[in-house]
């Protein structure tokens, strides 16, 4: 997608001219979100194919104020009277987001909700912005949902619901705010509602996020939204439940579509397929007896099933919830729409619009 932002213009081919193999890797790092490929290695890619692929994916040039000045026509004298103060290019007028935090530490699993005020990097064309990743950072630091201790933080990637994209990491020593980022910059959705997951970093011994008088006795922080589970400990795959259930898949039919659609970027229609597969087999194994050596009279883990199937708990959790929309009001459902039909089978790829779609039909349509 291709930034909408009167401070830059997209790469020429003639910008990239003269350039060193560690100057495109610069550039490339650090708009990787415009990175047409899953992964980037600059060792194992050639200059002419960055350049190509800079030039071709929309990567982004800034141009200094008086080069604009001279490229951009002069506006028309303006009417007595009806003079203006210069604009403020949109880019920098400040946006609110909220980020929707899940603490997955073991010490104290969490999930809350912190609205930041921050400047836009810049415009997507299917509604979605850019932040900077650093200003986020050191926003959230000085937010009562500021984070301590040895971490590693990701959101969900744009182009491939349900996987994470880590995004910064952080030792005990280290200060989350001056923390690099990468990429450099964050999609916001379109809704300005941000996913952030917290990990674990190294060692286990991790200190609790240090709290004020005032947070103990509020027994949260101000203004943050707060839902908090049963501390529990994390579950784990039973690995001879794994190996039962791998057995399983591997005569099943779809399975082998099903592994190398795994990572890629699927059409609509391959994306619904990939879910069903998914979600049928959780709802044939879940809660009910292992057939494993030794798990004889013990139920199935959804941690297993996910981990046979080599999906996160969020991709799970998607397709499975998905499947639910489609069974109600795709095809052969109880309320079949054709609106539903239609973009269930279309060739687009962008595989978040579809699930926001059917989450809203779903909303919308279900009393």
């Amino acid at each position: 997608m291709s930034l909408i932002d009167e401070r830059e213009r997209p790469y020429k081919a003639h910008d990239l001219k003269g350039k060193t193999k560690k100057e495109l890797t610069d550039i490339i790092e650090s708009q990787i979100e415009r990175w047409p490929e899953l992964t980037f290695n600059s060792s194992k890619t050639k200059k002419a194919v960055m350049i190509a692929k800079i030039v071709d994916n929309g990567f982004s040039l800034a141009v200094p104020p008086e080069v604009r000045a001279v490229q951009d026509p002069a506006p028309s004298p303006p009417h007595p009277g009806s003079e203006k103060g210069p604009e403020v290019p949109p880019t920098v007028h400040p946006r609110p987001v909220d980020l929707l935090i899940e603490d997955l530490r073991e010490e104290f699993p969490n999930k809350f909700i912190q609205q930041l005020v921050l400047p836009s990097c810049g415009k997507l064309a299917a509604g979605e912005w850019l932040v900077d990743g650093n200003r986020l950072l050191s926003a959230l630091q000085k937010s009562p949902s500021s984070l301590s201790g040895p971490v590693k933080l990701a959101v969900d990637d744009p182009k491939e619901p349900g996987w994470k994209r880590y995004f910064v990491k952080m030792t005990g020593s280290e200060a989350l705010k001056n923390a690099p980022t990468f990429p450099a910059q964050l999609t916001v959705p379109e809704d300005s509602r941000l996913k952030i997951f917290v990990e674990h970093s190294g060692p286990m011994n991790i200190r609790k996020r240090e709290r004020s008088p005032s947070d103990e006795h509020h027994g949260q922080p101000s203004g943050v939204s707060t839902v908090t589970p049963p501390k529990k400990r994390t579950s784990h795959p039973d690995q001879k439940d794994v190996d039962w259930l791998k057995e399983l898949l591997s005569p099943r039919p779809g399975y082998a579509e099903f592994q190398a659609s795994q990572n890629k970027k699927l059409t609509n229609k391959a994306r619904v397929v990939f879910w069903q597969f998914a979600a049928q087999f959780s709802s044939e194994h879940f809660n009910k007896p292992s057939g494993a050596a030794e798990r004889q009279g013990k139920s199935v883990k959804k941690v297993s099933i996910e981990s046979a199937l080599a999906m996160s708990a969020t991709a799970l959790s998607e397709a499975e919830r998905m499947t639910k929309i489609l069974e109600k009001f795709g095809q052969d459902g109880e309320m079949t729409t054709q609106e539903v039909m239609d973009q269930a089978g279309a060739t687009s790829t962008d595989g978040h619009a579809l699930i926001k779609f059917l989450d809203d039909w779903n909303k919308s349509h279900t009393d």
